[in-house]
């Protein structure tokens, strides 16, 4: 009985470890895709597949060009409203 339970144990955790590589795997590519649209280069391919892949690049290089990405698109955001609001 004790055996089987430790089974099943394993197996639970097998699952909930794979699920959070799926999951990270998810993030990841959503990353790279924002950092490519944000390149907006006809070389999208080149960009996700080299540039961005796994070997060439780390997940906490592309997370801090996300985060470049999300706060320079703030600091346009910004100045278009204040702009807006001058005129």
């Amino acid at each position: 009985m004790e055996a089987k339970s430790t089974e099943e144990f394993i197996a639970k955790q097998r699952n909930i470890v794979a699920d959070i590589i799926l999951k990270f795997n998810e993030v990841e590519y959503l990353i790279k895709t924002i950092i490519s649209t944000y390149i907006s280069s006809d070389k999208k391919e080149f960009i996700e597949n080299v540039l961005l892949n796994n070997l060439t690049l780390n997940f906490s290089s592309k997370n801090n060009i996300l985060k470049y990405i999300i706060e320079n698109d703030n600091k346009l955001t910004d100045n278009s409203k204040k702009l807006k609001n001058s005129i």
